[in-house]
């Protein structure tokens, strides 16, 4: 049980100038990097995979976490064809 409280401790966090202003980088002992929603820090993606694709169209950024307007048209015109309806 120490193991995992070590590992999920947050060594640094960052704010990049190139990256989203509502994401940040945030650095765990356990060696992984994630990108967090600066005002929850819920998880939203890992560094090494990028930003889920769901927060990019939400938050208008790219899988790098930096802001990019040209595929929030995308996302929000094809989001019902996304949904099952019973």
């Amino acid at each position: 049980m120490q193991a995992e409280i070590r590992n999920s401790q947050i060594l640094s966090v960052h704010r990049p100038a190139n990256l989203h202003p509502d994401l940040a980088i945030v650095h765990r002992g356990s060696g992984f990097s994630e990108f967090v929603l600066v005002e929850t820090g819920q998880m939203v993606g890992l560094e090494d995979e990028g930003v889920i694709s769901l927060w990019q169209g939400l938050l208008s950024c790219n899988a790098k976490g930096e802001a990019d307007e040209s595929g929030q048209k995308a996302f929000w015109k094809q989001w019902e064809s996304g949904m099952k309806f019973i």
